[in-house]
């Protein structure tokens, strides 16, 4: 297991194990590197041509891994840039390799794809990437299999920011802006935590197969928000917000489930076609912090879903809002009266729905805590809060700890209300089993707000 390096500083000399000695020519430490070994990469180079990727595969165990560092050689986020200059056809290809690893990458003005990929890629991991002012799409993942993309940035490329059609892939915090064509096009795959803004004719079009989408954002597309072609998907905790047709289309005649979704603005509606609301919410603003720098938190007043403060893009982190510290502190106040939980509802997609009684006396929101330890539920940070409202319930996806919730575990959730900082002392729990389709997935996600 060798550790290669290229810097154009560097003095190109055989075998590149040292940055003293680092290739001038990234595709000559990619050319070398077998399975186990690693790639460093620091500074920017100026392409004449693609950087592929078609000699070498990882394994599971022992992938090949290739990272940018930062001018110390460190590795802190910081990109390395592939500068297409207008004469490399893409920044980077993928021939059908395996077990492959990419962080910290940035491309630009590639003539065709960002990234693109050839044959079926499998079991490669992207992460902390951004493509830019491609002449096509940015992000053209092909048919791609089993691989994960997160903290991906595609954002005012001539064509679509994402374009993928394989299959069993998760894309998470990824982001989507400013595209002339599409921001996402998937298809049988699970997006999480991902945002299209601003992009031309679909915000998020998902095409084939049955897609899972847990919350995710479509805002201010010119066209529709999520666009959905008759595969029985089902979208959770996501927002369409100020599109200038629809916030979800189904054309097909499949049924497509939204549950606990959030719209605000869409020119002609919500919704069209063949769809089935569970718990719909209807904004009186669209909430986000600060759509120009690429914050789609809620506000402090936001309503709904909450997602990543940051998604994406160099040295960005993946915080979910808010996890704690919601509210901010307040003088002490006096506690309401609570008569705790009432019900748990657990669907086969591992989403639970809580519900209790409405508090006496000033209530500011309801803590949710979930656990799997009784004794302690209490104790440790709470899960979500959920602001008081006739309908005293929370739609949760979540884990407890760290932990993903998982079948055949017995978890215990209990509701406190609070009054600012100040909770009830209310110790009612119930128990409940998840599923194992719901124990498949892990995710982290906060209601604010529901």
């Amino acid at each position: 297991m060798a550790n290669y390096y290229s810097d154009t500083a560097g003095s190109n000399t055989a075998p590149y194990d040292t940055w003293a000695k680092a290739a001038t020519n990234p595709q000559t430490i990619v050319d070398t590197a077998t399975a186990g070994d690693t790639c460093y990469f620091r500074g920017s180079y100026t392409q004449a041509a693609t950087l592929d990727f078609d000699t070498n595969n990882g394994t599971a165990a022992n992938p090949i891994t290739y990272v940018g560092t930062n001018a110390s050689g460190v590795e802190d986020g910081t990109f390395y840039t592939l500068d297409g200059n207008s004469a490399a056809t893409n920044n980077i290809n993928i021939n059908a390799r395996t077990n492959l690893q990419f962080r910290n990458f940035k491309g630009i003005n590639a003539t065709g794809d960002g990234y693109a990929s050839t044959g079926v890629p499998t079991g490669c991991h992207m992460d902390n990437m951004e493509f830019s002012s491609a002449g096509s799409d940015g992000f053209a993942a092909g048919n791609y299999y089993r691989c994960s993309i997160s903290r991906i940035k595609a954002n005012n490329n001539t064509a679509y920011g994402f374009n993928g059609t394989g299959v069993e892939n998760q894309m998470s915090f990824c982001e989507a802006i400013g595209n002339g064509s599409v921001g996402i096009f998937c298809g049988n795959n699970a997006l999480t935590y991902c945002v299209s803004h601003n992009n031309v004719t679909y915000g998020i079009w998902l095409n084939t197969g049955v897609p899972r989408v847990f919350g995710c954002v479509a805002d201010g597309n010119t066209g529709v928000g999520f666009q959905l072609n008759g595969n029985a998907s089902t979208l959770h905790l996501c927002r369409a917000t100020n599109n200038t047709t629809y916030g979800v289309d189904n054309s097909g005649s499949f049924n497509v489930y939204l549950l606990m979704c959030s719209f605000f603005g869409n020119s002609t509606s919500a919704t069209n076609g063949n769809v089935t609301h569970l718990d719909q919410a209807t904004l009186t603003s669209d909430g986000y912090t600060d759509q120009a720098n690429d914050d789609f938190s809620l506000s402090t007043t936001g309503e709904g879903v909450g997602i990543a403060t940051k998604i994406g893009g160099q040295g960005a982190t993946t915080t979910i809002y808010p996890t704690s510290g919601f509210p901010p502190a307040y003088p002490s106040a006096s506690a309401p009266t609570f008569a705790g939980i009432t019900s748990a509802v657990i669907y086969t997609n591992g989403v639970i729905k809580a519900r209790w009684s409405a508090a006496t006396g000033t209530t500011t929101g309801y803590r949710v805590y979930i656990r799997d330890d009784n004794s302690s539920i209490f104790t440790s940070t709470y899960l979500t809060l959920v602001a008081p409202s006739s309908d005293t319930s929370a739609f949760i996806v979540a884990e407890a700890d760290d932990t993903m919730l998982r079948a055949g575990v017995t978890y215990h959730i209990g509701v406190r209300a609070v009054n600012n900082a100040t909770e009830d002392s209310n110790t009612v729990t119930l128990n409940f089993q998840i599923s194992p389709m719901g124990a498949q997935i892990k995710l982290p996600v906060v209601i604010a707000n529901a």
